[in-house]
């Protein structure tokens, strides 16, 4: 187990369920103990010398790699696609998965089993701001949607997330492509709002997670790249590094990943893009013409 979700995660739920019970114990103690901090950095150094961040570091698949699915199933034509909806349920997977920044136990289902997120923990509004019916929804009505998602193993509280994405022009538009797909699912497979995402009631699911990660390989090694970096959990390392590379700060991908507050695993594959970089080298130019007359003065007066 990742040391940072012992000490982040794990710990911090426990010691918060005490609390939140208003439990009377002495875990908060234990842990702040000077044994149990001894023991937690020998196991953190221990674990990065079987795991080093350089070979346990995932691609980050973005929405620009999408593009290439067609042309990579083409290529190395898998056995498992089937009908024409495969693909369509593919690309969308992944940018789900890239929008949301999600694990693929949040919405993907895993192996033969029906799972995943269903379509009551998905919700539409119209242009008013008002939800729209399973029935009643469809691309051109569709303003913006969010999602619900469960609690995971960061998510220190136990309350799940809420994730919203608003409607933008454009062939790249999450919230039109799910619209459109809930409108398939409903005409053509008669699902109802408890059905899953990607799975069909009494049937097997359309695509799984082991049916993404595939699709996923065949475009890295259509791109010559090495196929034993990329996974699902790529997408949620691509979402969290375009957010990242369009300089936005940490406390709002931690929001919409669900990461704990200060996360290092963030900070690992979330990189500036050249556009950011530039912004800062912008920042730090102008700062030869802009007085900072405020801070040397509360500088000065801190030196006394």
């Amino acid at each position: 187990m990742n040391p940072a979700s012992i000490k982040q995660s794990y710990l911090t739920h426990v010691q918060n369920h005490f609390t939140m019970n208003r439990i009377e114990n002495q875990f908060a103690g234990a842990r702040a103990s000077s044994i149990v901090k001894l023991t937690l950095a020998g196991y953190v150094r221990i674990y990065h010398l079987m795991h080093p961040i350089s070979g346990a570091r995932k691609f980050a698949f973005t929405i620009e790699l999408v593009g290439y699915l067609q042309q990579a199933l083409v290529a190395y034509k898998p056995t498992w696609l089937g009908q024409p909806w495969v693909i369509e349920s593919l690309s969308l997977a992944m940018e789900f998965g890239i929008y949301f920044l999600l694990r693929k136990s949040e919405y993907l289902p895993s192996g033969s089993l029906s799972g995943g997120l269903q379509w009551k923990d998905i919700t539409f509004f119209d242009y008013n701001g008002l939800k729209i019916e399973w029935s009643h929804i469809n691309k051109q009505s569709v303003k913006s949607m969010q999602i619900n998602i469960g609690s995971s193993k960061t998510d220190q509280n136990g309350i799940g997330r809420i994730v919203k994405h608003f409607r933008v022009d454009g062939p790249n538009c999450i919230v039109c492509k799910t619209a459109k797909w809930a409108r398939t699912c409903r005409k053509q497979f008669g699902m109802s709002e408890t059905d899953f995402l990607f799975g069909i009631r009494g049937q097997e699911p359309i695509i799984n997670s082991n049916t993404v990660a595939g699709a996923m390989k065949a475009i890295v090694k259509f791109l010559g790249w090495k196929a034993d970096k990329v996974s699902p959990h790529s997408l949620r390392y691509g979402g969290a590094t375009m957010l990242a590379a369009a300089g936005l700060p940490q406390y709002v991908i931690e929001y919409f990943g669900g990461w704990v507050a200060g996360s290092k695993s963030l900070k690992v594959y979330a990189q500036l893009g050249s556009a950011a970089v530039l912004n800062v080298s912008n920042i730090m130019a102008a700062g030869f013409e802009t007085s900072l007359e405020e801070s040397r003065i509360r500088a000065f007066a801190n030196a006394l």
